[in-house]
């Protein structure tokens, strides 16, 4: 019976059946120039983007399925960094940096198209698949910045407001409360790469955006680690 168990639990590392991982990502998405105006005509707040999105993720995913399917479900957050100015009455004009921030979820089934092995040591797979997927988007808004200020006018950013004092829970919890949120598909085409319990991923996928004309599809790399478990 020991043996028998202390062979089920070498087999286990060696042909682990999903696991847990993170990666790095990068996105596509260019919001352009965007200028919103309160409506006293008194606040204009434009921002720039520069097209592209960076983040991280965490997924969990399980690849014992029959006939080479598995399954992938990941965490997304992702920031882009927008040049803005926000002009204010006859304050003038303040240039500083912004940030848009996004956070997803995908559930992804996929398919083994191609494997490579080395017996006992070394895998590599292509898989193609696809799936559903949800999003949380904010980008900079005159409502966001007062209500994170807490000001009914703007002189507080002019006078160096500290946004340490605030919080970052509540600072989180505002954007939230500004985000748009969208529905979609997307389809994923993945290099997976195993020696015994470590695996490395690239993933390349298109995202659909199904339900909300204020977010565009947009095509995204992830490349990340896992431990096989």
């Amino acid at each position: 019976m020991k043996n028998k168990f202390l062979m089920l639990m070498v087999v286990g590392l060696i042909f682990p059946l999903g696991g847990i991982g993170f990666s790095g990502l990068a996105n596509i998405y260019d919001t352009g120039t965007v200028t919103e105006t309160d409506p006293d005509n008194t606040i204009v707040l434009t921002s720039v983007s520069d097209g592209l999105e960076n983040g991280f993720n965490f997924f969990v995913y399980f690849d014992a399925l029959p006939n080479g399917w598995a399954v992938e479900y990941s965490r997304e957050v992702r920031v882009q960094l927008m040049n803005a100015t926000l002009d204010y009455m006859e304050t003038g004009k303040i240039d500083g940096e912004m940030a848009s921030y996004r956070t997803s979820d995908y559930l992804t089934v996929r398919k083994k198209m191609l494997g490579l092995s080395i017996p006992f040591l070394a895998k590599a797979s292509i898989y193609l698949g696809g799936g559903i997927n949800q999003h949380n988007s904010t980008i900079p808004s005159i409502d966001l910045l007062t209500d994170i200020t807490g000001a009914i006018d703007f002189e507080n950013l002019y006078a160096g407001f500290d946004f340490e004092t605030i919080g970052l829970g509540d600072i989180m919890d505002k954007i939230d409360k500004h985000s748009t949120k969208a529905q979609g598909l997307h389809i994923q085409a993945s290099l997976q790469a195993k020696l015994l319990m470590l695996n490395t991923f690239i993933n390349a996928k298109y995202t659909f955006i199904m339900d909300n004309d204020k977010m565009e599809s947009f095509p995204g790399l992830t490349i990340g680690f896992a431990y096989g478990i």
